[in-house]
C-alpha cells in the first residue's frame, strides 16, 4: 500500500516516477537511481544510471511466501566488472524506494517499497555486458535453519554466565493452569 502523498503524486496527469536503490556492500555502499545525474535523497547522493539500470517487476504476494527482485546494470566498463566479480555481495542488504518528481524534477513524495538481502548475483560478458543481482525479501530467511536454540547450552555459548534458559526443559513438560492457584511450578535452585 502506497502512502497518501505518493499515491496522489502518481495519480496526476503527468507522472515522473523514479526508482532509488541502495546496496550495502561489505566495504562500501552504492546508491543509484533510474534517471540521469545526481539526486539528493535522505541526506545521501544517488547516482543516475538511466537506461543502463533495470528493476524487475515487483510482485505483491499474499500470505507469507517469499518473493524475489532482480536488479541489472548493463553496458559497463572493465573496472566495474572487476569490482563486481571481487565483491562479496551475498547476504548484503538492499533497499528500494519509489519516488515521484515534481515539475522541477525534485522528489516530492517517496516510499520504501522493498527491503531484502542479495541472494545471488553474476556477471555476463559478451555482446551485452550485465551485472545481475537477485534480491530476496526477509520471508526467505524463515526457511533457513538456525544454529541457535532456546536452550541453556546455546545461551551459555553466546553469553557465558547468563542462565536465562536454565528452566526451559522443566517448563516444557509442566502443565500450566492460567488464572488458578493450582500447583505452582516446582523450580529448584539449580543455578
Amino acid at each position: 500500500m502506497l502512502n497518501s502523498d505518493l499515491n496522489a503524486a502518481l495519480k496526476r496527469n503527468t507522472v515522473r516516477p523514479l526508482f532509488l536503490v541502495e546496496i550495502s556492500w561489505k566495504d562500501a555502499v552504492t546508491r543509484a537511481h533510474s534517471a540521469l545525474g545526481d539526486v539528493h535523497f535522505n541526506g545521501e547522493t544517488f547516482k543516475g544510471v538511466g537506461q543502463f539500470g533495470k528493476v524487475s517487476v515487483i510482485k505483491q504476494s499474499t500470505g507469507n511466501s517469499p518473493s524475489r527482485l532482480s536488479l541489472t546494470l548493463s553496458s559497463f566498463d572493465d573496472s566495474v566488472r572487476g569490482e563486481a566479480l571481487s565483491a562479496r555481495y551475498v547476504g548484503q542488504p538492499v533497499k528500494l524506494w519509489l519516488a515521484a518528481l515534481d515539475e522541477d524534477y525534485q522528489i516530492e513524495a517517496s516510499q520504501q517499497i522493498w527491503h531484502g538481502r542479495i541472494s545471488d548475483g553474476g556477471v555476463t560478458v559478451g555482446a551485452t555486458n550485465r551485472i545481475n543481482l537477485t534480491v530476496s525479501n526477509r520471508l526467505e530467511d524463515w526457511d533457513k535453519s538456525r544454529a541457535d536454540r532456546y536452550t541453556d547450552e546455546s545461551q551459555q555459548a553466546r553469553h557465558p554466565g547468563d542462565r536465562f534458559f536454565v528452566y526451559v526443559p522443566q517448563m516444557a513438560e509442566y502443565p500450566i493452569f492460567w488464572g488458578s492457584d493450582k500447583a505452582s511450578i516446582p523450580l529448584k535452585d539449580s543455578i
